[in-house]
């Protein structure tokens, strides 16, 4: 599955324009539990609420494969054409969480 995140300032009025912020504190939420989960590779996420707030039936599939090793064939993709408001600051945890060493 896939998502199009859009970076907001940090005092984004998220009612205001007609959302929530449930996305941005979610993913907030999970970058800090994971200081604390360093190497539990097998912890689940549960994405059902998190999906369920989302324009799901929008959407495009595709067939593609798996973007990093083994690189296995067969993944039906789908990506959501509702586009989630991140705060900045939530944002740069993410890319701060993604660096690779």
């Amino acid at each position: 599955m896939g998502f199009f995140f859009k970076a907001v300032p940090d005092d984004y009025p998220f009612a205001l324009q007609g959302g929530t912020d449930y996305h941005d504190r979610y993913l907030r939420k999970m970058l800090d539990e994971s200081k604390f989960a360093e190497g539990d590779v097998n912890r689940k996420l549960d994405l059902t609420k998190f999906v369920a707030l989302l324009h799901f039936n929008r959407r495009w599939t595709y067939t593609g494969s798996l973007t990093t090793a083994p690189f296995s064939e067969g993944i039906l993709w789908n990506v959501l054409e509702h586009v989630i408001p991140l705060r900045q600051s939530t944002l740069d945890l993410f890319l701060e969480y993604r660096k690779l060493e």
